[in-house]
């Protein structure tokens, strides 16, 4: 699988994101983080070439 760089600082963010709701140990939004960065992860390269229309 090829993962564009933007989709990789993406998911950096992602991943403060979710430690953040780690740290508050709120379950719904951990959840809803991982979804999202699966989804970043297996749709990345779709997203981005929406993006740069």
């Amino acid at each position: 699988m090829l993962v564009h760089v933007g989709n990789l600082l993406m998911l950096a963010i992602r991943f403060a994101w979710l430690s953040e709701w780690m740290r508050k140990n709120d379950r719904p939004m951990i959840q809803l983080e991982a979804d999202y960065m699966s989804l970043l992860l297996d749709r990345g390269p779709e997203l981005y070439s929406l993006c740069l229309l």
